[in-house]
């Protein structure tokens, strides 16, 4: 949408343009972390860690350990995918081509996590599907 914000052809609602500009000043002050107290100062905390103590604080950060409601599911999010990343960043690089690789190993977890901590989202195999 923004793209088309100074295009005089394209009719936008102008509802639909102020709440586009409400989000993207909201994305700009991390606005959705209001909703989790505590969750950005974790990321803040735990990024300053020490990289060979780095997966230790991340499990025994006080934040976490006392985080209750949403910001605790938020918060084990966080940590699932701070662990799975320094896990990665600590292996060997291996050179591949194929680009679904990269995605599951990198992107995918997050979901996995995600989903696991909400149940809000589920993976089932095409595979299983299809038979």
């Amino acid at each position: 949408m923004e793209f088309l914000s100074g295009d005089e052809t394209y009719n936008a609602d102008e509802e639909a343009t102020n709440e586009y500009k409400t989000y993207c000043l909201e994305q700009d002050k991390f606005a959705s972390f209001d909703y989790f107290p505590d969750a950005a100062d974790f990321i803040e905390a735990v990024l300053k860690a020490d990289k060979d103590k780095f997966p230790e604080t991340l499990r025994s950060h006080d934040i976490r350990l006392n985080a209750t409601g949403f910001t605790r599911k938020l918060v084990g999010i966080i940590c699932y995918t701070l662990t799975d990343f320094n896990s990665n960043c600590n292996q060997v690089f291996s050179s591949n081509n194929h680009e679904r690789i990269s995605f599951v190993k990198y992107i995918v977890p997050m979901f996995k996590y995600f989903g696991q901590e909400t149940n809000l989202i589920e993976f089932r195999c095409l595979e299983i599907l299809l038979n």
